[in-house]
């Protein structure tokens, strides 16, 4: 392929002998870049000093501030307002189920209690703590019986065969 360049040349004419000045110069356009474009321009860079620059203050752009928040505030209102009664709902059934399981304790308790109290009235218990604590039942000679129509008290009844007793 490179001898056939040989062959041609500028206008794609067969030539055989190339003139020794002729090919250094198209070898040399051959490899040469395209100009970029606004190359031509030239871009001067300037440094600027804005430390004695005051800004000067937008008396809109305090409006629009205070409105953007106002704007926030009633958005973070309303939703706060519309999810208030969801959360006192959870909890609310947050209270329920610590009631049902305060009301489940306290069955087990009255349950336990009352199986205490069952265990504690047998008759059997009864005479027991009784001949623990000396109370046993009067002999039958020494019970006294009331007359319906008696005029004196019971008091003065057994005061009267106390002394007899004693004397």
């Amino acid at each position: 392929m490179a001898a056939w360049t040989v062959l041609f040349d500028m206008f794609g004419e067969i030539t055989t002998e190339r003139t020794a000045e002729a090919a250094p110069r198209r070898d040399l356009e051959r490899y040469r870049l395209r100009p970029l474009p606004a190359e031509d321009v030239y871009l001067h860079i300037k440094n600027f000093d804005n430390s004695q620059v005051v800004r000067l203050e937008d008396p809109a752009a305090r409006d629009t501030c205070w409105k953007a928040i106002g704007a926030t505030v009633a958005s973070a209102t309303m939703l706060i307002v519309l999810l208030l009664p969801s959360v006192f709902s959870l909890l609310a059934g947050y209270k329920l189920q610590q009631l049902e399981a305060e009301r489940d304790d306290l069955h087990k308790q009255k349950s336990a209690l009352i199986l205490e109290r069952t265990s504690l009235l047998t008759p059997q218990r009864l005479e027991e703590i009784a001949r623990y604590q000396e109370m046993v039942d009067p002999a039958p000679q020494t019970v006294q019986y009331l007359a319906p129509g008696g005029n004196k008290p019971a008091m003065a009844l057994n005061a009267s065969k106390q002394t007899k007793a004693v004397q």
